[in-house]
């Protein structure tokens, strides 16, 4: 699992070496729990990614309704 992560995450572009380390490092880590560790690990990035869109949407929203 975990070589197949690594080649997975080597055939990324990124615009952000430092951030790639950062989620390799993380991925990697969730990779030793396994499976379920792996899934827990996206469900997190997923609702961290969620809650910044609402809050953005929630600024937007003010602001259009504040014109």
């Amino acid at each position: 699992m975990r070589e197949l992560l690594e080649n997975l995450l080597r055939s990324l572009p990124s615009a952000s070496l430092k951030e790639m380390e950062s989620i390799e490092a993380e991925l990697l880590e969730a990779a030793e729990g396994g499976p379920e560790s792996i899934d827990e690990y996206f469900e997190s990035v997923a609702k961290e990614l969620v809650d910044e869109a609402r809050a953005l949407a929630n600024r937007v929203d003010a602001l259009i309704g504040g014109a």
